[in-house]
């Protein structure tokens, strides 16, 4: 007699079996390949621009640094040459003052004090043969070729103050301020008369005078140089 077949009802209960499915395949090489290139860029190019921003960031702010040691060491320079000058003109520092503040880009510098020297001459007098030089130079130039006329003639006068102003300022005449006229006009028969009146110290009050005239115009340039304290 053969083997007895199970009952319909219990073929229906168990569950049927895929044997591929029951099967995983491994790779064993699949440890061994790298993963996609698009995973590890994404790292690297964050990693590449947090780099790149802190090293523009250390720039920035070494170039800052530079910018700020380079204008305080032209301050300092520069207040230095200014302390030095008025250090012979004035005297010594005694002390900073609270009211007076005075800097360069943004940077505050307290104003010095400086004692009294109770002198009463300067280092470097108003020398009035060297600005009767810088007269003549200036007017003569100023009243070449030149023939009057009522707008051209008042541009050449206020060129020549200015000019004149400039130069005598670039001979430092200690203690000293400076008082430019330059008169222009026509000339045709008559005489003019100027007169300047004010406190003259005879002893330190200096000026210095030069008149040139051509066949249409003439020219008179005074500068003062009055002592101040």
């Amino acid at each position: 007699m053969g083997d007895e077949q199970p009952p319909v009802d219990d073929l229906a209960r168990k569950p049927s079996v895929n044997h591929k499915e029951s099967h995983v395949v491994v790779n064993p090489l699949a440890d061994t390949y790298p993963p996609p290139k698009s995973s590890i860029d994404a790292p690297k190019k964050s990693i590449a621009i947090e780099r790149a921003g802190s090293v523009r960031a250390s720039v920035r702010a070494s170039v800052r640094r530079f910018t700020t040691e380079m204008s305080r060491d032209r301050i300092a320079r520069r207040q230095s040459e200014r302390a030095s000058k008025s250090r012979l003109a004035l005297g010594s520092i005694i002390s900073f003052g609270r009211g007076g503040v005075y800097g360069l880009d943004g940077i505050a510098l307290k104003a010095p004090k400086f004692m009294n020297t109770y002198k009463l001459d300067s280092d470097k007098p108003f020398h009035v043969e060297k600005v009767e030089k810088i007269l003549k130079q200036v007017l003569m130039e100023a009243m070449e070729n030149l023939s009057y006329d009522p707008e051209e003639c008042p541009k050449q006068a206020k060129w020549a103050t200015n000019m004149i102003k400039t130069r005598v300022k670039e001979e430092e005449y200690d203690r000293y301020k400076l008082i430019v006229i330059v008169t222009i006009g026509e000339k045709r028969y008559h005489d003019m008369c100027s007169v300047v009146r004010f406190l003259w110290d005879i002893e330190r009050d200096k000026y210095a005078l030069f008149v040139h005239d051509n066949m249409h115009v003439f020219g008179a340039a005074l500068c003062f140089g009055v002592y101040y304290e």
